[in-house]
């Protein structure tokens, strides 16, 4: 099976995108932390939806059919905000793919998406 990469658009994403997103998380974190406790659906989206003054965070995802089996996420200071010519030129970045999934190109396939096509989700970056 193909696999696609896109934007994970965190306002718009339908109850089964969200559902796709937080199995992907469950399992990630399974694999990675098993003893650790893991937030709860509705948790995390108000964690992922709130809008911090100084960082903004953008999600992009690794798809085989509808399950999400990789992610990469970028914050970068937010336009406008104090001291953002200093901070401009940093991003944190982040993300994962499910260990059956690894060594496959999917994680090579976030980043230069990113790199490639981001600029049309997310201008600026």
């Amino acid at each position: 099976m193909t696999t696609t990469t896109s934007f994970f658009d965190i306002d718009a994403a339908t109850e089964d995108q969200w559902a796709a997103y937080h199995l992907y998380r469950r399992l990630r974190a399974a694999e990675d932390t098993p003893d650790e406790p893991v937030l709860s659906n509705a948790d995390f989206e108000h964690l992922v939806r709130r809008q911090w003054p100084l960082v903004e965070t953008r999600r992009f995802i690794a798809r085989t059919g509808d399950k999400v089996i990789g992610n990469l996420y970028l914050e970068s200071r937010r336009k406008g905000s104090p001291d953002y010519d200093t901070f401009a030129p940093f991003i944190g970045i982040g993300g994962g793919v499910l260990h059956p999934h690894r060594r496959r190109g999917v994680g090579t396939a976030l980043l230069r998406w990113h790199a490639a096509g981001a600029a049309r989700a997310w201008p600026g970056a």
